[in-house]
């Protein structure tokens, strides 16, 4: 008896479904972490401003202010970590697959997945270089070059969310578009831009699997 192995193709509507679930879910995330980062930043203020105030003034000395210093940037250093390890994981766990899906669902959107991958895979591992290497003169002009990869990567994203806007008619997606632009130049602009990419990637999602959405 012959085994015939027979490879099933996913359909163009489940491939819609599972780019807009990582296209989502890759929003999410960025937000925990830009979330994240910011009470980090946030915190760190409020226990030094706190502890100032707090210590009386014949205690004021450079003990209490060295423990206080320790406090915050251990804080911030662990929140930042977590923050970090998210937005890696929400690029190259869901973000990228994600484009990598659309393309997949229709060819038109091989321009932004091209520059999604190129732009944010080279530049964060430049970005990461550039970091280690920051004590010599290296390390800055490396940063430089991976500033302007991540550029790309986001001008990418940018084009994802017209090219949705297109294909469906996503005034939402638009705008986001146009945020993701704007927080090249104003980067806490790109918090909302991702709060209007979760929002409507969920909502794309449920019209794909209702069947309300063309495929």
């Amino acid at each position: 008896m012959l085994n015939i192995a027979i490879d099933v193709q996913p359909s163009p509507k489940d491939r819609l479904v599972e780019a807009f679930t990582l296209l989502r879910d890759s929003a999410l995330f960025m937000i925990i972490a830009t979330l994240l980062v910011g009470i980090g930043i946030m915190s760190s203020f409020f226990i030094i401003l706190g502890m100032t105030i707090a210590i009386p003034a014949p205690m004021h000395g450079p003990m209490p202010f060295i423990g206080l210093g320790i406090t915050a940037i251990i804080l911030v250093i662990a929140i930042s970590i977590a923050g970090a390890v998210l937005t890696l994981y929400a690029i190259f766990g869901k973000l990228i697959p994600s484009s990598t899906k659309f393309k997949e669902y229709d060819p038109d959107f091989s321009a932004s997945e091209s520059l999604i991958k190129i732009g944010l895979v080279v530049g964060i591992i430049l970005y990461i270089i550039g970091i280690v290497t920051l004590l010599i003169v290296i390390g800055i002009f490396i940063l430089i070059i991976a500033y302007i990869f991540l550029l790309i990567g986001y001008i990418g994203l940018a084009i994802l969310c017209f090219k949705i806007n297109s294909k469906f008619n996503s005034t939402i997606f638009l705008v986001a578009g146009i945020l993701f632009i704007i927080s090249i130049f104003i980067p806490i602009i790109g918090f909302v831009a991702w709060i209007l990419v979760y929002a409507e990637a969920g909502t794309l999602r449920e019209k794909a699997l209702s069947g309300a959405l063309t495929v």
